[in-house]
């Protein structure tokens, strides 16, 4: 700072106002990230890194685990028995899995026809 140019009064963060219009990744829990990543670690291991990204995967077959791995947990089931880890957890890295693919195009659609409705 030279003598012509003033302070800005304290509190002023720049970046901060820079980052208000950026995702607010701060937002999620640190928890859910460490259980995703030790998941996605499994992933990795079992299917190969990134494998949604080299290859189509359809929406039905993560819509399927989904629903497995939560019907278990709402069982009572906390831990997947092969990874042994949350099945919450799965089914957000699988949801994860389906909007990477989107956006990189490689998800194949495969839901059902949409219902036409009349409203």
């Amino acid at each position: 700072m030279n003598e012509t140019t003033k302070p800005e009064p304290l509190g002023y963060d720049p970046k901060g106002a820079i980052g208000a219009t950026k995702a607010p990744l701060q937002l999620i829990p640190a928890p859910f990230l460490h259980e995703c990543s030790w998941v996605a670690k499994s992933g990795a291991a079992k299917y190969g890194a990134y494998n949604w990204r080299k290859a189509y995967v359809e929406s039905q077959t993560y819509v399927g685990a989904i629903m497995r791995h939560l019907t278990a947990w709402q069982d009572g089931e906390d831990l997947d028995p092969e990874s042994g880890r949350c099945h919450l957890a799965h089914v957000a890295m699988s949801c994860a899995i389906l909007i990477d693919a989107k956006k990189f195009g490689t998800l194949k659609d495969n839901r059902p026809p949409r219902k036409e409705t009349n409203e």
